[in-house]
């Protein structure tokens, strides 16, 4: 339970990731409307629930989407390796033609790894990586 505990969500810990994930990034929204008449604490799994008194903020969009055009229209030499079972991963980015990919590593969840892709997507991504380090 460390990412909840309260002595690392201050500026020194996580906090700065918290923050900006309540103010630019986002949060996955967890409706659960069939629960929604024994929920006692609906806001709780937000950013701002782990963070000190002093560091909540409001979210403001903007950031994100001006980060997710800038990722699909001018992002050069990316790639995004996202899990087939995490749940953060039903917003990504979608890489633009400048030399950016995205794979899937099945069976993966949010820590997903270039090792955990199938054989062939894996090679494609260290040839990739190995190109752009000069290699």
């Amino acid at each position: 339970m460390s990412p909840y505990a309260d002595q690392g969500n201050g500026a020194e810990g996580s906090g700065p990731y918290y923050r900006q994930a309540a103010a630019q990034l986002g949060w996955a929204d967890l409706k659960f409307k069939h629960l929604a008449d024994v929920r006692h604490y609906p806001g709780i799994y937000q950013p701002n629930s782990v963070l000190p008194a002093d560091m909540r903020v409001g979210y403001d969009g903007r950031t994100i989407k001006d980060v997710d055009r800038w990722v699909a229209t001018r992002g050069e030499r990316m790639m995004f390796v996202y899990g087939q079972n995490d749940p953060w991963s039903a917003e990504r980015f979608e890489p633009s033609k400048h030399d950016s990919m995205l794979f899937e590593a099945p069976n993966s969840n949010h820590g997903a790894l270039i090792s955990k892709l199938k054989p062939a997507d894996r090679a494609a991504a260290e040839t990739t990586v190995k190109r752009w380090a000069g290699q």
